[in-house]
């Protein structure tokens, strides 16, 4: 029995340690950085058109003097004892418990008069971060 217990609690080490940070960083509400840019980075290159078909309408756009235009997604929600919380921007919420702390995430990104996109930026509950950051960090060969 004792030997079954040593190995069963080496298995969840391994599985633990094998689901990765980004399951820990979630779960512990720190910015997951890597997870981020794979995401933000992907739709470089894409139109407006083609986000708002996955992504559903941009909460806000700005038209630029070059003829660009900058365009605002949001996701917002809580995290709880009872699990975390998502909202439609402007809906309705789901999932969860009753008490925690509320997130925010906006990405913004950048497209051309001919709405391809070429730029983004976060802002939120982790702080703030650029294209120009990802992209920085990639060549230093940094990973957080």
């Amino acid at each position: 029995m004792k030997k079954l217990l040593q190995f069963m609690g080496g298995t969840v080490i391994i599985i633990v340690f094998l689901t990765g940070c980004a399951f820990v960083k979630a779960y512990l509400g720190l910015p997951d950085w890597e997870t981020l840019d794979k995401g933000a980075n992907s739709w470089i290159g894409k139109t407006k058109d083609e986000r708002i078909v996955k992504k559903g309408p941009p909460e806000s756009c700005s038209t630029l003097k070059s003829g660009g235009e900058v365009c605002s997604w949001v996701m917002r929600g809580y995290s709880s004892s009872g699990g975390t919380v998502n909202c439609v921007p402007g809906g309705a919420c789901s999932g969860g418990g009753s008490s925690g702390s509320s997130w925010e995430h906006h990405i913004i990104y950048r497209y051309t008069s001919e709405g391809i996109a070429v730029d983004w930026n976060y802002r939120g509950t982790w702080g703030s971060r650029s294209m120009a950051d990802s992209q920085k960090e990639k060549a230093a060969g940094v990973a957080e």
